[in-house]
Protein backbone atom coordinates (compact mmCIF):
# COMPACT_ATOMS: atom_id res chain seq x y z
CA UNK A 1 0.00 0.00 0.00
CA UNK A 2 2.82 2.41 0.85
CA UNK A 3 4.53 1.63 -2.46
CA UNK A 4 1.39 2.48 -4.43
CA UNK A 5 1.09 5.85 -2.69
CA UNK A 6 4.73 6.62 -3.50
CA UNK A 7 4.20 5.65 -7.14
CA UNK A 8 1.07 7.81 -7.28
CA UNK A 9 2.95 10.78 -5.78
CA UNK A 10 5.81 10.33 -8.25
CA UNK A 11 3.35 10.07 -11.17
CA UNK A 12 1.59 13.22 -10.02
CA UNK A 13 4.89 15.10 -9.69
CA UNK A 14 6.04 14.02 -13.15
CA UNK A 15 2.67 15.00 -14.66
CA UNK A 16 2.81 18.36 -12.89
CA UNK A 17 6.30 19.10 -14.24
CA UNK A 18 5.32 18.05 -17.78
CA UNK A 19 2.18 20.22 -17.75
CA UNK A 20 4.08 23.19 -16.30
CA UNK A 21 6.81 22.91 -18.96
CA UNK A 22 4.19 22.61 -21.72
CA UNK A 23 2.34 25.70 -20.44
CA UNK A 24 5.59 27.66 -20.17
CA UNK A 25 6.57 26.61 -23.68
CA UNK A 26 3.16 27.67 -25.00
CA UNK A 27 3.54 31.12 -23.36
CA UNK A 28 7.00 31.61 -24.87
CA UNK A 29 5.72 30.53 -28.29
CA UNK A 30 2.77 32.95 -28.06
CA UNK A 31 5.08 35.78 -26.97
CA UNK A 32 7.26 35.14 -30.00
CA UNK A 33 4.22 35.17 -32.28
CA UNK A 34 2.83 38.53 -31.08
CA UNK A 35 6.19 40.23 -30.70
CA UNK A 36 6.37 40.88 -26.97
CA UNK A 37 5.32 39.34 -23.72
CA UNK A 38 3.20 42.37 -22.75
CA UNK A 39 1.15 41.91 -25.92
CA UNK A 40 -0.21 38.73 -24.40
CA UNK A 41 -1.72 40.60 -21.47
CA UNK A 42 -2.33 44.21 -22.54
CA UNK A 43 -4.53 45.54 -25.32
CA UNK A 44 -2.96 47.87 -27.90
CA UNK A 45 -4.63 50.86 -26.19
CA UNK A 46 -3.24 49.80 -22.81
CA UNK A 47 0.24 49.45 -24.26
CA UNK A 48 -0.05 52.84 -25.97
CA UNK A 49 -1.28 54.41 -22.75
CA UNK A 50 1.85 53.18 -20.99
CA UNK A 51 3.96 54.78 -23.74
CA UNK A 52 1.94 58.01 -23.46
CA UNK A 53 2.46 58.15 -19.70
CA UNK A 54 6.20 57.66 -20.32
CA UNK A 55 6.03 60.76 -22.61
CA UNK A 56 6.72 58.65 -25.71
CA UNK A 57 3.99 60.36 -27.70
CA UNK A 58 4.93 59.18 -31.19
CA UNK A 59 5.05 55.55 -30.07
CA UNK A 60 1.73 56.06 -28.30
CA UNK A 61 0.21 57.59 -31.45
CA UNK A 62 1.24 54.56 -33.47
CA UNK A 63 -0.18 52.16 -30.86
CA UNK A 64 -3.53 53.71 -30.00
CA UNK A 65 -6.67 52.42 -31.66
CA UNK A 66 -9.03 54.77 -29.81
CA UNK A 67 -9.48 57.92 -31.94
CA UNK A 68 -9.49 60.37 -29.02
CA UNK A 69 -6.27 59.02 -27.55
CA UNK A 70 -4.68 58.65 -30.99
CA UNK A 71 -5.46 62.30 -31.72
CA UNK A 72 -4.15 63.45 -28.35
CA UNK A 73 -0.89 61.53 -28.77
CA UNK A 74 -0.46 62.87 -32.32
CA UNK A 75 -1.12 66.42 -31.12
CA UNK A 76 1.42 66.07 -28.32
CA UNK A 77 3.92 64.67 -30.86
CA UNK A 78 3.51 67.69 -33.10
CA UNK A 79 1.75 65.61 -35.78
CA UNK A 80 -1.09 68.09 -36.19
CA UNK A 81 -2.51 66.86 -39.50
CA UNK A 82 -2.62 63.30 -38.14
CA UNK A 83 -4.24 64.58 -34.94
CA UNK A 84 -6.89 66.38 -36.99
CA UNK A 85 -7.58 63.19 -38.93
CA UNK A 86 -7.97 61.18 -35.71
CA UNK A 87 -10.22 63.80 -34.11
CA UNK A 88 -12.24 63.88 -37.35
CA UNK A 89 -13.46 60.37 -36.53
CA UNK A 90 -15.17 61.70 -33.40
CA UNK A 91 -18.53 63.23 -34.44
CA UNK A 92 -19.05 65.28 -31.28
CA UNK A 93 -18.54 68.92 -30.36
CA UNK A 94 -15.36 67.96 -28.51
CA UNK A 95 -14.06 66.07 -31.53
CA UNK A 96 -14.71 69.04 -33.83
CA UNK A 97 -13.16 71.43 -31.29
CA UNK A 98 -10.02 69.33 -30.93
CA UNK A 99 -9.83 68.97 -34.70
CA UNK A 100 -9.98 72.74 -35.02
CA UNK A 101 -7.16 73.11 -32.49
CA UNK A 102 -5.01 70.66 -34.45
CA UNK A 103 -5.68 72.52 -37.70
CA UNK A 104 -4.78 75.83 -36.04
CA UNK A 105 -1.44 74.41 -34.89
CA UNK A 106 -0.86 73.07 -38.42
CA UNK A 107 -1.56 76.49 -39.90
CA UNK A 108 -4.64 75.27 -41.79
CA UNK A 109 -6.84 78.15 -40.68
CA UNK A 110 -9.64 77.58 -43.20
CA UNK A 111 -10.03 73.98 -42.08
CA UNK A 112 -9.91 75.10 -38.45
CA UNK A 113 -12.78 77.51 -39.10
CA UNK A 114 -14.91 74.71 -40.55
CA UNK A 115 -14.14 72.46 -37.57
CA UNK A 116 -14.96 75.20 -35.05
CA UNK A 117 -18.19 75.99 -36.90
CA UNK A 118 -19.17 72.34 -36.53
CA UNK A 119 -18.31 72.46 -32.81
CA UNK A 120 -20.42 75.59 -32.32
CA UNK A 121 -23.30 74.00 -34.26
CA UNK A 122 -23.16 70.97 -31.95
CA UNK A 123 -22.75 73.01 -28.75
CA UNK A 124 -23.98 76.59 -29.28
CA UNK A 125 -23.36 77.60 -25.65
CA UNK A 126 -19.71 76.51 -25.67
CA UNK A 127 -17.84 79.80 -25.23
CA UNK A 128 -14.37 78.38 -25.94
CA UNK A 129 -15.50 77.00 -29.28
CA UNK A 130 -16.97 80.38 -30.26
CA UNK A 131 -13.81 82.18 -29.13
CA UNK A 132 -11.58 79.83 -31.10
CA UNK A 133 -13.81 80.28 -34.16
CA UNK A 134 -13.39 84.05 -33.85
CA UNK A 135 -9.63 83.67 -33.41
CA UNK A 136 -9.27 81.40 -36.44
CA UNK A 137 -11.38 83.77 -38.55
CA UNK A 138 -9.37 86.79 -37.39
CA UNK A 139 -6.06 84.99 -38.07
CA UNK A 140 -7.07 83.97 -41.58
CA UNK A 141 -8.42 87.46 -42.37
CA UNK A 142 -5.22 89.04 -41.08
CA UNK A 143 -2.97 86.76 -43.14
CA UNK A 144 -5.02 87.42 -46.26
CA UNK A 145 -4.98 91.18 -45.71
CA UNK A 146 -1.20 91.18 -45.22
CA UNK A 147 -0.76 89.18 -48.41
CA UNK A 148 -2.96 91.62 -50.31
CA UNK A 149 -1.01 94.61 -48.99
CA UNK A 150 2.38 93.19 -49.86
CA UNK A 151 3.81 94.30 -53.18
CA UNK A 152 5.98 91.25 -53.67
CA UNK A 153 3.41 89.30 -55.62
CA UNK A 154 4.61 86.24 -53.78
CA UNK A 155 1.81 83.71 -53.78
CA UNK A 156 3.58 81.24 -51.50
CA UNK A 157 1.58 79.62 -48.75
CA UNK A 158 3.76 80.96 -45.95
CA UNK A 159 2.06 81.71 -42.68
CA UNK A 160 3.21 83.73 -39.72
CA UNK A 161 4.93 80.71 -38.16
CA UNK A 162 6.78 79.42 -41.23
CA UNK A 163 10.56 79.75 -41.62
CA UNK A 164 12.34 80.21 -44.91
CA UNK A 165 16.06 79.65 -45.22
CA UNK A 166 17.89 81.16 -48.19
Amino acid sequence: MVRRRQQGAVSFAVAFVVVTLAAGGALVWQALQVGSFTSLWLTPDQQARRAYEALQFREAFEGFEDSAWKGTAAYDSGLYEEAAAAFGRIPTAEGFFNRGNAFMKAGSYGKAIVAYEQAVAEAPDWAEARENLELATYTLDYIESVREQSDTGDESELSADDYVFD
